[in-house]
């Protein structure tokens, strides 16, 4: 386990989310995959990713809506499933994940109130640029260890969980899948039913996804 690792990915997927760059690695499927690789177990990180992206497809971060956060969350994930590669692991990592993305949620809007008491008041005159841009780095440092700190609870409540539930879970590998997988199918249903009603719309979807299954499966 490279703990070092896991807090700067959980610092740069927080960072991804809004504040910078936005490539992507916060995505649930990258961010586990990440903290998986991060715990020696890239492929129990991926499994663990690929279901919480799945449940995650139909959260669309727009408008002023509260939503989860699903960056360091999957960093946590994907270092819990990789660190207890078993049936148990696997449903721990899963559900920790899910919660810690509704914390993560949370604590962005805890952020963004935060954010709004360093915005220079206009009754306070004129702001240079280098002030402004010393105000942005200051907040995206704290944004980077807002993410940190998420992942060093994330995994201190994963490991906790994991001793107390993953030995006693009763289900196989492929019925733990199985199930958690049913809440992504539904998740996706809501999504395809977002796209429109119109048949051209659900084939180009489910095209899209066929394809995407193939590239991973050549991949």
């Amino acid at each position: 386990m490279n703990l070092v690792a896991l807090l700067a990915l959980g610092g740069l997927t927080a960072l991804d989310g809004t504040s910078l760059g936005q490539f992507m690695i916060s995505r649930p499927l990258v961010a586990a995959t990440l903290g998986g690789l991060a715990a020696g177990n890239p492929t129990a990180g991926l499994l663990a990713g690929a279901i919480l992206e799945l449940i995650h497809l139909n959260v669309l971060p727009v408008g002023g809506v509260g939503f989860p956060e699903t960056g360091p969350a999957g960093v946590v994930a994907g270092a819990a499933a990789a660190t207890s590669a078993t049936p148990g692991g696997l449903a721990v990592a899963v559900g920790v994940g899910l919660a810690w993305a509704a914390f993560g949620g949370v604590s962005v809007t805890l952020q963004r109130k935060v954010n709004g008491r360093f915005v220079p008041r206009p009754e306070h005159g004129p702001v240079s640029v280098a002030r402004l841009q010393e105000i942005h780095l200051r907040l995206i440092i704290l944004d980077f260890l807002r993410g940190v700190g998420l992942v060093l609870a994330g995994w201190v409540v994963a490991r906790t969980a994991m001793g107390v539930l993953a030995a006693g879970w009763p289900l196989s590998l492929a019925n733990t899948i199985a199930l958690l997988t049913t809440g992504g199918a539904v998740s996706l249903g809501a999504l395809v039913r977002r796209q429109g009603e119109g048949t051209s719309t659900r084939a180009l979807f489910v095209g899209g996804v066929a394809v995407g299954l193939i590239m991973a499966a050549v991949l």
